[in-house]
């Protein structure tokens, strides 16, 4: 079974981290299920939190394009074998606090595939580009598992990461934070 992996907040005090990190302005996006050829040293970004907010293992931080693991979660990647992953290093820093972390990195998801059951599935289709806009409910294809890696994109909409149950089960047996799983009828967007 192959469940959607969203990055949301699973508790009140977990940040959002809002702002696009400067090397997404210049257009690397972590997003595109492709590998990334750049030579990427370390990303700084710096970001307010007033609130007393906790960084999640996984951070929802939109503009970054691309998943803000900790090593934690980067570490049950690894140890699942997960080798379709790039990882680049991200320094946080806390503007009011003067807080930094190194703990994070953005990491890259290589691999989209179309698994949408179209017929299946209530979706809002974009007239002029044939883009899914909304999602009222999906339905995957039937999957064969040796023929999908353990997580990927799903390439008719980029911002989603479909993850086997395999994934599923280590990151909720470990608590990882900031994530949720969905299975593909009960998620909408």
């Amino acid at each position: 079974m192959k469940y959607i992996m969203f990055t949301e907040h699973t508790s009140d005090d977990e940040i959002l981290i809002e702002g696009i990190p400067k090397i997404v302005v210049d257009g690397i996006k972590f997003n595109q299920g492709e590998i990334i050829t750049e030579a990427i040293v370390n990303i700084d970004f710096t970001y307010s939190n007033d609130a007393d907010e906790v960084l999640a293992d996984i951070i929802a931080a939109p503009g970054f394009k691309g998943l803000v693991i900790n090593n934690k979660v980067k570490g049950l990647i690894q140890e699942l074998g997960i080798k379709n992953t790039q990882y680049f290093p991200l320094k946080l820093n806390e503007r009011v606090k003067g807080k930094t972390s190194s703990e994070y990195v953005i990491a890259n998801i290589i691999g989209a595939f179309d698994v949408i059951d179209y017929s299946k599935s209530s979706l809002e289709i974009d007239p002029d580009d044939n883009s899914i806009e909304f999602i009222d409910s999906l339905s995957f294809c039937e999957i064969q598992e040796v023929e999908l890696p353990q997580m990927f994109r799903l390439s008719s909409f980029m911002p989603l990461v479909i993850v086997s149950e395999e994934v599923k089960l280590l990151f909720e047996e470990n608590h990882v934070t900031g994530v949720k799983f969905y299975k593909p009828e009960e998620f909408s967007l």
